[in-house]
């Protein structure tokens, strides 16, 4: 078996594989490591000779009491990809903000993970605001016209577009003054 074949991603991803051989210890699975790329070790700031073959539980303390662990066992026992974020808290004490996806394999589970750091994420979080506010804006029932703090408008409602008789394509960037006159 090859894992490089399992999953065909762009190289920022992080690609793991755990396997399950039936050990049990203090009521945990312990997965061991069998296949870590290159990307996945920058994400675990920790060489991959130190992982490769060893228990995941005993490599990271502390993860069994996770969402991430929960989740694992919950790939592996009803056998169904699992998409989640998740914090990552380092033992050096950095924080590590992940896109994680879990998938049973036949030989355990396959992580793909995408790291980003607080800046990406906070960009992640304006960005879905930015989507949330745009269709709000679009659904109300009044015009709507919103600028930028120079006066150029960076949005338009149909109705603000039937009220001006523009389109806000041929508008946008443009001063509200030479579009809407009162």
């Amino acid at each position: 078996m090859q894992p490089e074949r399992l999953f065909v991603r762009a190289r920022r991803d992080s690609v793991l594989l755990w396997k399950y051989d039936g050990g049990r210890s203090n009521y945990r699975i312990d997965w061991k490591y069998i296949y870590i790329n290159k990307t996945a070790e920058i994400h675990n700031k920790r060489p991959n000779a130190e992982l490769i073959g060893n228990v995941v539980t005993e490599m990271w303390p502390g993860i069994d009491k996770t969402e991430v662990y929960a989740n694992e066992c919950r790939c592996n026992e009803e056998r169904i990809l699992i998409h989640m974020e998740s914090e990552f808290v380092f033992p050096d004490g950095s924080v590590g903000w992940f896109e994680v996806s879990i998938q049973p394999v036949p030989e355990g589970i396959l992580y793909t993970i995408y790291g980003y750091n607080r800046t990406q994420k906070a960009e992640l979080a304006l960005h879905t605001e930015k989507e949330q506010l745009f269709v709000t804006l679009q659904s109300i029932g009044d015009a709507v016209i919103a600028t930028d703090l120079s006066g150029n408008i960076t949005l338009m409602n149909k109705v603000a577009e039937e009220l001006t008789g523009w389109k806000f394509e041929e508008v946008r960037n443009k001063p509200l003054t030479d579009v809407f006159l009162l």
